[in-house]
């Protein structure tokens, strides 16, 4: 029948793919202990300004776990920067990383995210390996990527559990001192995800310290011990002078330079 005829002819028309079949990216960032919008905001601020990514989002974690989204990720646009923040901004990493799974997963179901980016701040930074690790390879949340972290203290923080110029990395990155989250997270390195590209960032203040005032280059470098040979990729950076201080470095025009064309360039 001419009905059936005209069937085949729409059923054999090549179908031109949308943007809604491209794959979409999500790129998160997260704050550390005690941090705040600002903790990642000028970063941010840099991607959009320099033509990366235009679209920004913010996912609010309450106190009590309940996630809430504000701004807009347009279904034609396959990129978008999403602002993570914790009213409970000092608990524990663990669950910082089980919220932060949650956010993946809606990222995933409401918006459609097929991949992600991580890029961590201090404490931030051991939330994004923590959740790599426990969850990375749930088909509940989008793939990672790309995963930057500044002055992650993944194996101590001075004043607290490390010393200046007490630890050092051998031939192989390996430290010589490592604490029990530490090794924690190194006996988990199989579970790190496959095909993920990682750059660390260090800071160093030149004072003899050899550190970013709260974490030691020793215990920032120390993740490449755990991630090289699991890692896709795995590049260290360190950054020195008085823009090198801790808090600073999320406000380093460099730094923010180094991250952007790690993930786009």
């Amino acid at each position: 029948s001419i009905s059936m005829w005209m069937l085949f002819l729409l059923c054999s028309q090549p179908v031109q793919a949308s943007t809604n079949d491209q794959p979409r990216t999500a790129t998160v960032y997260v704050h550390g202990f005690n941090g705040w919008s600002w903790s990642t905001g000028d970063m941010i601020k840099s991607a959009q300004q320099a033509g990366w990514v235009k679209d920004k989002m913010v996912a609010t974690v309450s106190r009590n776990g309940h996630i809430h989204f504000s701004g807009d990720w347009p279904s034609n646009q396959n990129q978008c920067l999403v602002q993570v923040i914790f009213k409970k901004n000092n608990s524990f990493q663990a669950q910082q990383a089980k919220w932060l799974t949650n956010i993946l997963h809606e990222l995933k179901t409401r918006y459609r995210a097929t991949n992600y980016n991580g890029v961590g701040h201090s404490l931030g930074c051991n939330v994004l390996l923590n959740e790599a690790l426990w969850y990375g390879h749930s088909n509940k949340i989008p793939k990672l990527q790309k995963l930057v972290m500044v002055a992650g203290p993944f194996n101590g923080v001075l004043w607290l559990n490390d010393e200046a110029n007490k630890n050092c990395l051998n031939k192989l990155g390996a430290p010589a001192i490592m604490n029990a989250v530490y090794l924690n997270l190194y006996r988990m390195r199989d579970h790190f995800p496959h095909n993920v590209s990682v750059l660390n960032i260090s800071g160093n203040l030149d004072n003899g310290s050899n550190s970013d005032q709260y974490v030691s280059i020793a215990s920032s470098k120390s993740l490449g011990f755990i991630l090289n040979g699991v890692a896709k990729s795995y590049k260290d950076l360190v950054f020195t002078g008085k823009k090198a201080e801790h808090s600073q470095l999320h406000e380093n025009k460099k730094v923010a330079q180094a991250i952007n064309n790690f993930l786009w360039g």
